[in-house]
């Protein structure tokens, strides 16, 4: 999809999300895009980066943002977002999901007065960084569910779903993190050094200590979910062991029956072999040999 949004009158920029092939050719042939440019455009794979043409001087920014794989297991990966320069005008690439953006425009039109690409493009990388909060803040409530429910009951449904909350702050602490090296490169790249206005060198060091607050968000609450899954898991590992632990020791004492039964069973002649109540003394033989492994086991603390 291919849309011109205008903030105002005089500015506009075109946004674009799920390009199918024809589009991509309109792209090349409209505005005379490189399809390389277009290629990191449409990848929904590609990782934070800043590249600048020097022979088209065509800028291109990319950062990532959360993604839900499933929002009621609050299961989350990233997507990235791609900011394009071209000819002085602004491109707007978003390969996954087109709302993103147009949730942010509302917010970018009540803060700017003046559009300029640089003002719309660092507008946009404020209010984008912020889509990390809100579900943090989800995971957060659901890991402090977890614990309770935890403590109370190890389940395994619990610790996947535990695991997944783990799996999806990996993938933002790894976002954030090259979304702030990027960010902290941008001061040293075409991108600010065309622009003079001390308004857009501020709003550049607002997005800088937005996204530093995210991380350190993302990075406490990682730490917290991973102390949190280790523990439960030692836990599980030692209820485990004592139950083979209890299994262990009553195979041992139910093979002392085995063995004495297995002897007096024998076809051959054998003690008591006419005594009627012999099977009181067998009975009793192997209560007192059980009982006699149990007290090794306990004096050697295995018990």
């Amino acid at each position: 999809m291919i849309e011109n949004i205008a903030l105002n009158p005089q500015y506009k920029f075109i946004n674009t999300s799920h390009l199918t092939a024809s589009e991509i050719s309109d792209l090349e042939r409209d505005f005379h895009i490189d399809d390389e440019i277009i290629a990191y455009g449409t990848d929904r794979d590609e990782s934070p980066n800043y590249i600048y043409d020097k022979t088209t001087s065509d800028q291109l920014l990319i950062i990532q943002i959360p993604r839900f794989l499933d929002k009621d297991d609050l299961h989350y990966v990233t997507q990235p977002i791609e900011f394009l320069i071209h000819q002085d005008t602004l491109f707007i690439f978003n390969p996954c999901d087109s709302s993103i953006v147009k949730k942010s425009l509302n917010k970018l039109q009540l803060n700017l007065s003046k559009f300029t690409n640089e003002k719309v493009v660092l507008a946009l990388l404020f209010e984008l960084i912020d889509t990390f909060l809100p579900v943090i803040r989800q995971i957060t409530h659901r890991r402090n569910q977890l614990d309770q429910e935890l403590n109370k009951k190890i389940t395994n449904e619990k610790l996947v779903e535990l695991s997944r909350l783990e799996q999806s702050l990996s993938f933002f602490s790894s976002a954030i993190i090259l979304n702030e090296s990027i960010i902290c490169r941008l001061a040293q790249t075409p991108f600010m050094r065309t622009s003079q206005e001390t308004a857009n060198s501020e709003m550049l060091e607002d997005v800088l200590v937005e996204c530093r607050q995210v991380k350190q968000m993302v990075e406490t609450e990682l730490d917290i979910v991973q102390r949190i899954t280790e523990t439960f898991n030692v836990i599980a590992n030692n209820n485990l062991n004592d139950t083979m632990k209890f299994l262990t020791i009553w195979s041992l004492i139910l093979t002392v029956p085995t063995i004495v039964t297995g002897f007096f069973g024998m076809n051959v002649g054998l003690p008591w072999m006419k005594v009627s109540f012999a099977w009181i003394i067998i009975v009793v033989i192997c209560i007192i040999l059980s009982l006699w492994l149990l007290l090794i086991l306990k004096f050697h603390k295995k018990l």
